[in-house]
């Protein structure tokens, strides 16, 4: 049977302690508690233009970053638009080349059976000569 475990039999957590969002809204200014008021004021008024500074720095980086990102973008979409303009053309292209065979074999197909239709009919005459000379065995030569 299972048994409830107290807290005590828990083993430790390892979790990170959860970050305030402002880094310099927990820390202390000082490191050692003197009560010097002026030393505090140098050191905030410090903190605060180093802090200003790279807020700078992260705002110019970003910026840079957020062009680089938009050119990139922009370069992409007109490859692509090229690509689809060549995938157009070389469609069209092959389109073109399909009627063109079509049209080819289309018209060796009617010289075919145009002269499939003239070698039967000269067979037919032949035939038709032949029974009437009498003819009961024909020779491969017979009108050469």
């Amino acid at each position: 049977m299972r048994t409830r475990t107290s807290q005590g039999d828990k083993a430790p957590s390892f979790a990170r302690p959860s970050r305030p969002r402002d880094p310099y809204a927990n820390t202390t200014l000082s490191i050692h508690a003197s009560g010097n008021t002026k030393v505090d004021a140098w050191e905030k008024a410090e903190l605060l233009k180093i802090q200003k500074r790279y807020e700078k720095s992260n705002l110019t980086i970003l910026e840079w970053e957020n062009e680089k990102k938009t050119r990139a973008k922009q370069r992409v979409e007109e490859k692509k638009k090229e690509l689809d303009q060549r995938r157009s053309v070389n469609w069209q292209h092959y389109q073109n080349k399909l009627a063109r065979i079509d049209h080819v074999a289309g018209g060796a197909r009617s010289r075919t059976e145009k002269n499939k239709r003239k070698e039967e009919q000269k067979i037919k005459e032949r035939a038709k000569e032949m029974r009437s000379l009498g003819v009961s065995s024909p020779k491969y030569c017979f009108l050469c």
